[in-house]
């Protein structure tokens, strides 16, 4: 499951962090799938323990946890323990900072604000590569080197969530 959810998150997950007009602090993940996939969302309530699952005014179906300790329990460690594999780490980086200072009683809400501030300001570098990568310097040269880093489990999320299978019958006679 833990893979298959990295797949699926590196496909349509977000790491969202914002402050609102007045001033307050949020973080959720969000996975969003059409509605004709709620299963999946319902599938990753279920086996997270955590979470919400709901039909946006758009029609898409979205799991979202908002909650900063339940992140702190249920979502950082799954992706400690499994890292994702495309650009998305960073975002999940600066998303447990974020997490990890919101949750830290010794800072003052000030304090809080600078260093959320600071760090929504970050931009991701241009060239970025998920640390995940570094078990094969960053370079895949062979099936055996994909494997190193890639399961079959996150290739099955991550189809999932941005894969799509179609039949094209060709007009023309010649094979």
């Amino acid at each position: 499951f833990e893979q298959w959810l990295v797949g699926v998150t590196d496909g349509d997950g977000t790491f969202h962090i914002s402050k609102s007009s007045s001033n307050k602090w949020t973080l959720y993940f969000k996975i969003a799938q059409s509605t004709y996939n709620l299963r999946l969302l319902y599938h990753i309530k279920l086996e997270l323990g955590v979470g919400q699952v709901s039909v946006s005014k758009d029609g898409m179906g979205e799991f979202r946890l908002r909650d900063v300790k339940k992140i702190i329990q249920h979502i950082i460690p799954l992706f400690d323990k499994n890292p994702l594999l495309t650009s998305k780490y960073y975002n999940y980086d600066q998303f447990k900072k974020a997490a990890l200072i919101l949750s830290n009683s010794s800072l003052s809400k000030e304090n809080k604000d600078n260093l959320l501030t600071k760090l929504k300001s970050q931009v991701r570098p241009a060239n970025y590569i998920s640390p995940a990568w570094s078990v094969v310097n960053n370079n895949v040269t062979s099936l055996a080197e994909a494997t190193n880093v890639m399961t079959k489990s996150w290739l099955v999320g991550f189809t999932e969530s941005e894969g799509s299978f179609y039949l094209l019958k060709s007009m023309n006679n010649t094979s």
